[in-house]
């Protein structure tokens, strides 16, 4: 099972360009939790999630900290932080670095990836082009579809007890 097995085809997107409010309301409309950012030509360029907007000066939720404590912080990283919770484009608060996976990525890699970078979703890509996403959800769902399928579970089951007992054979 690979990732183009997985993925949800024709994944919600949204444009660097477009507002914050669309973007939200993008989420808000298909139930989701983040949104890909793709350029004129279908190509990734960021990916924008609850994560991003939760320190929003709509909200009150911005960082709010004594000023002296500012002199610790890079004047790039306050100027960051100050666009995030101002801004009103996407481009302004997207993720730019995104992890992604290729359509062909084994349903082991996706997990490990997805666990090892802590995200919660993968724009999966086609030569460079996004095709779908692959979330936690999907992967829960093909768990699913596997546990109610008992005996494939029986026979992978088996095979497992010959493998272990062909292991302890060949070391005795």
């Amino acid at each position: 099972m690979n990732a183009g097995d997985l993925m949800t085809t024709g994944a919600a997107t949204v444009h660097p360009w477009d507002t914050v409010s669309e973007a939200v309301g993008t989420m808000v409309n298909y139930g989701v939790s983040g949104l890909p950012v793709v350029d004129k030509e279908g190509r990734v360029v960021g990916i924008v999630t609850e994560r991003d907007l939760l320190r929003r000066v709509e909200l009150g939720t911005e960082h709010k900290r004594p000023r002296w404590l500012d002199l610790w912080f890079e004047p790039g990283d306050l100027a960051e932080e100050y666009s995030r919770a101002h801004g009103r484009k996407v481009e302004d608060v997207m993720t730019r670095e995104v992890v992604t996976a290729d359509v062909e990525m084994p349903a082991s890699e996706l997990a490990t990836l997805m666990q090892m970078k802590g995200i919660k979703r993968l724009p999966v890509l086609r030569e460079g082009k996004l095709v779908g996403i692959v979330s936690r959800a999907n992967l829960i769902t093909a768990l699913s579809r596997r546990l109610s399928q008992p005996e494939a579970v029986a026979a992978e089951d088996i095979e497992l007890r010959r493998r272990v007992l062909d292991e302890i054979v060949d070391k005795a």
